[in-house]
């Protein structure tokens, strides 16, 4: 079995193969919204995931994404005669 350099790859070639694996890498663990390019959310924790926290400050919480609304299940919201006062 050859090297790298045997083949022709020296450090140089090395390191930018290992440079192009790290940036994958980053860009489908820290860039959430790369997860979601192939699959919709599915609730509104998915959402919240895929659009970096994007939150719209309604009452339930709802995000938006492409254009799909999720509602916050989980949030306690007041009877309808508090929001008037």
């Amino acid at each position: 079995m050859k090297t790298f350099e045997q083949q022709g790859f020296g450090l140089l070639g090395l390191l930018i193969v290992a440079a192009i694996i790290a940036a994958g890498y980053w860009m489908w663990s820290a860039w959430p919204a790369v997860k979601y390019w192939f699959v919709k959310p599915t609730n509104f924790t998915e959402c919240v995931k895929a659009t970096d926290g994007v939150i719209i400050k309604t009452s339930p919480e709802q995000c938006e994404f492409r254009g799909q609304n999720f509602i916050n299940t989980n949030q306690d919201t007041p009877p309808l005669g508090l929001l008037s006062k």
